[in-house]
């Protein structure tokens, strides 16, 4: 049987950088990837993208920011630069 990820096993094997997604759906790089097959995988993009964040500032706790893991309760999108790093955009949405 076929592994789910044989192709991008094959990449990585040939030299090819690989990322997994987090927790937080943001991909991230991985020198020594476990190939479990509920993760989600792929080749690094050669071009830079952009990178989303959500973020939840609260008041009521004290001016509480953290990244928002669900994103239900998140009131900020940041936009950043994929090259650059910069603060693209700001939205509240909430």
């Amino acid at each position: 049987m076929r592994h789910i990820h044989a192709e991008i096993i094959k990449a990585w094997a040939d030299g090819s950088e690989v990322q997994l997604k987090n927790r937080y759906h943001n991909w991230r790089d991985t020198k020594n990837p476990t190939w479990h097959e509920t993760y989600e995988y792929r080749i690094k993009p050669t071009s830079t993208s952009d990178y989303v964040q959500y973020i939840c500032f609260d008041l009521d706790n004290g001016a509480t920011v953290y990244r928002s893991i669900l994103f239900d309760d998140a009131n900020l999108k940041l936009i950043f630069d994929g090259e650059t790093k910069e603060l693209k955009s700001a939205e509240v949405i909430k």
